[in-house]
């Protein structure tokens, strides 16, 4: 049902037969103003309802079901295996439910689905925490783009800044705007069919409520009577503890994650609002916007003038006087975010507030003055680069270190878009923007870091040993470290194999579980299904290994230490 259809039912057979210009009068006839206030308060606002059908009640119960298994998979198995699965699962069910015979889908949110399933991959291949938050929000964000795109809902579809008001909108206001939409509808559909709608909606809970009681019986006594039917339980569903608490939070959150996809699938937010967001009613003067721009222009265009020595030395690897390789490089990084940081600001400000005239176009001083912002952002970013590189080189690599040129990275293209943006008036540059970010997101994800840093750093030791390694900043990576650890305990000199030992002993600890009566640690790499990590799994295998080989000799060698051997006496 489309959206005059929605707004038809609502006001009903009201507007049968009235032709009046009063849009009040042309409702409730010539009653007389006080009447028509309080006509137009009590029954103008009647709540919203929308056809409901088997196939929602269906994907009521789907989507429970799908929420109890994220919830399950993802928050009790550490966001590994069980995430990936459960997410594509969640997924599959939404697009089945929001899928349309015979429509066709537009490139950008085809492109966000596809980035959402690719980001999902990795939680279940590496170990890098801080890249799986900063995916799992990505997933959320790109998740949200695409049901709306697939759906026709996007009102943004320009490709404005704005498209982040329409995710939090899909994410977070429809939700809890049309909280009792579905509730509301089932009630008037029942009214309309005999209570058909209430009827069926009762069955499914009770049978939901019959089911849970007999299943918590049931598979107990199955598990107890088979023990391949036990471990494949235990393998995929774990404790009994955490699969009710994951039932009792799927039923609190179904609501929620439902009305979502439903206010998606019935076309509730009219299409005919599309510029509901994007509309420009406001608007500072060009001559505000101007004074800003042209003071921090000068300001800029001072700095540049006075410090082009200290800036473009970077690209020679030479120093400042004074400065060391790490204050010189950490420094150009601190002072790029904060210029960028609020380079952004500014351009997204004076872009987005100036009064614009009939053309809708901002002016060309204005134009001016934020490509000579952007470009000054661009020259601070590449020589800030260029700085990283040089404290890489020096010092190795680490995650921050790593992370910091991606980030620059980033900024350099976004910049670019913002430059072109201003050029060339149609350019969808968020569209463009959010995809450069899920590709370098995709590039960081499934380059596994952690073991490139690892890598880098190792064979840079071997190849140059005059040149320091910092054993400490690879221990502190994931367990992608630990076949370079060991490599370094096997082929390092003698510190850095006692250094080394110190670690590898502190992993045996972590990972292995003592046995006094054998007195020996032993390991657990079996395949658990929700918790499955293809590195971490590797990399217990690894030190089971290493365990068995040379177990002693490490903790001979860690023992050399006393600061080390007073550390882990005390454990």
């Amino acid at each position: 049902m489309d959206n005059n259809e929605v707004n038809k039912e609502i006001t009903g057979k009201a507007l049968e037969g009235r032709t009046t210009d009063n849009p009040i009068n042309s409702v409730y006839g010539n009653a007389s103003p006080t009447t028509q206030g309080i006509i137009q308060n009590s029954k103008i606002r009647e709540r919203l309802t929308v056809p409901v059908g088997k196939r929602d009640y269906l994907f009521v119960l789907l989507t429970f079901l799908a929420t109890v298994i994220f919830i399950r998979f993802s928050f009790f198995g550490g966001f590994n295996l069980g995430f990936t699965v459960s997410y594509i699962i969640l997924f599959a069910v939404t697009l089945l439910y929001l899928k349309k015979k015979g429509k066709g889908l537009p490139l950008f949110p085809l492109l966000c689905g596809i980035f959402a399933l690719l980001l999902s991959v990795p939680f279940t291949l590496y170990c890098d925490g801080p890249i799986k938050f900063i995916s799992f929000v990505a997933i959320t964000l790109l998740t949200a783009l695409f049901f709306g795109g697939m759906s026709n809902s996007l009102k943004c579809s320009d490709g404005s800044y704005m498209l982040g008001v329409d995710a939090l909108f899909i994410l977070f206001i429809y939700p809890l705007k049309y909280l009792t939409l579905f509730t509301d509808s089932v009630k008037k559909s029942s009214s309309n069919n005999g209570n058909k709608g209430i009827k069926q909606i009762t069955y499914i809970a009770g049978g939901v409520a019959i089911t849970i009681p007999l299943l918590m019986i049931i598979v107990p006594l199955l598990m107890d009577s088979d023990a391949a039917f036990e471990s494949l339980i235990e393998k995929i569903f774990g404790g009994l503890t955490e699969t009710i608490v994951s039932v009792i939070a799927g039923l609190v959150l179904t609501p929620f994650v439902f009305i979502c996809i439903f206010v998606l699938s019935k076309g509730v937010e009219s299409l005919n609002d599309k510029n509901a967001l994007t509309e420009r009613t406001f608007g500072l003067s060009p001559v505000l916007i101007n004074t800003v721009l042209i003071i921090i222009s000068g300001c800029y265009a001072m700095y540049l003038l006075s410090q082009t020595a200290y800036f473009f030395s970077a690209f020679e690897s030479l120093l400042p006087e004074s400065y060391t390789a790490a204050e010189y490089a950490r420094r150009g990084f601190f002072e790029m975010c904060a210029v960028a940081a609020i380079n952004l600001c500014i351009f997204f400000g004076a872009y987005i507030l100036e009064k614009r005239g009939e053309e809708n176009r901002i002016q060309g001083l204005t134009k001016g003055l934020l490509t000579f912002l952007t470009v000054f952002t661009l020259v601070l970013i590449i020589t800030s680069f260029s700085k990283m590189y040089m404290y890489i080189d020096r010092f190795g690599l680490t995650r921050l270190r790593v992370l910091t040129s991606c980030f620059m990275i980033m900024l350099f293209l976004v910049f670019v878009v913002l430059l072109l943006k201003l050029f060339i008036g149609k350019l969808p540059y968020m569209k463009i923007i959010i995809i450069l970010a899920a590709l370098t997101l995709c590039s960081i994800s499934y380059s596994d870091i952690d073991t490139q840093i690892a890598k880098y750093n190792t064979n840079r030791y071997f190849k140059e040993p005059q040149k320091e390694i910092d054993i400490e900043a690879i221990y502190n990576l994931s367990e992608a470290k630990i076949p370079y650890l060991i490599e370094l305990c096997e082929k390092g000199n003698k510190t850095v194999k006692k250094d080394v030992s110190y670690y590898l002993a502190d992993m045996i600890y972590t990972y292995g579980e003592y046995d006094q009566n054998k007195n020996i640690y032993e390991f657990d790499t079996g395949f658990k299904f929700i918790s499955y990590n293809k590195t971490r799994n590797n990399a217990v295998a690894l030190i089971e290994q290493i365990y068995k080989k040379s177990g002693q000799e490490i903790f001979d060698l860690m023992r050399q230490n006393d600061e080390y051997y007073d550390y882990r006496s005390l454990r």
